[in-house]
């Protein structure tokens, strides 16, 4: 039984190795993976107006009267809005925010931004200055916000 134990201990660097070049595999995989979906490009504008399209303006300018009734523009600077706040980030770069500091998708940083904006600060800006009353937004006025700040990202 003793050689059996000493037989694999000599295999356990081996198991180790193996077990570390896999995950790096599968990390490499996954960081390849998330550049090319970043980098796929969207279609050009289309020549008719879809249903989809129409609704997604109507969402849009709905999500601007939001934005404009909640006072969002006192804090933030976001040019679609004609705003120029400078106690909050400018939600035009909110996109490079999502991606460079905090790995989500542009949509799921703005609802988090909006319904818990304590869970992530921007740096430069401190942590309790944005009021957390917006969590009373229902979901359909939330994802018409976030439609509108989407719809007007910096490329």
């Amino acid at each position: 039984m003793a050689n059996d134990l000493h037989r694999y201990e000599n295999d356990l660097p081996r198991f180790l190795l193996t077990g570390v070049a896999i995950g790096l595999i599968a990390l490499l995989l996954t960081i390849v993976a998330y550049t090319i979906g970043r980098h796929q490009t969207q279609p050009a504008n289309p020549t008719t107006t879809s249903p989809t399209t129409t609704a997604a303006t109507s969402n849009s300018a709905q999500g601007q009267a939001l934005f404009a009734q909640y006072g969002c523009g006192g804090c933030h600077t976001f040019a679609p809005a004609g705003a120029t706040g400078t106690i909050g980030p400018n939600l035009a770069t909110a996109n490079q925010t999502a991606v460079r500091d905090h790995h989500m998708s542009l949509t799921a940083y703005l609802r988090q931004s909006i319904q818990d904006p304590n869970a992530y600060i921007t740096p430069g800006y401190h942590s309790g200055v944005m009021p957390t009353t917006y969590t009373s937004l229902s979901p359909t006025q939330l994802q018409a916000l976030i439609s509108f700040i989407a719809a007007g990202q910096r490329k």
